[in-house]
């Protein structure tokens, strides 16, 4: 962000309208003129299946997780599961099982 903010001096908004892949989108973001450093996306659940492997435990951040870690099933979160205030990564499967 600070090297485009560099470029356009202040004087245009920097917009981020969506969160993609070349598969899929798989949010928007519905405050686009917010300050790119605030930017939230709210996720589109038609879009894909999404699930979530924690990164923590309550809240805090674990520092030292493999990301080779073959992650189990009974591992992942769906997402009328996940818990506010913690962190998760995010594993998506489109509908063409990608």
């Amino acid at each position: 962000v600070p090297a485009l903010e560099h470029y356009c001096e202040g004087k245009l908004p920097l917009v981020c309208t969506m969160y993609a892949s070349s598969e899929c989108y798989f949010g928007v973001n519905l405050k686009p003129l917010c300050d790119p450093n605030d930017v939230a996306f709210t996720l589109l659940p038609n879009m894909g299946y999404y699930e979530f492997i924690p990164l923590g435990h309550n809240g805090t951040l674990l520092m030292n997780f493999d990301e080779n870690e073959h992650v189990p099933n009974d591992k992942l979160v769906d997402l009328v599961n996940v818990k506010l205030g913690c962190f998760y990564e995010l594993v998506i499967t489109t509908f063409a099982g990608m």
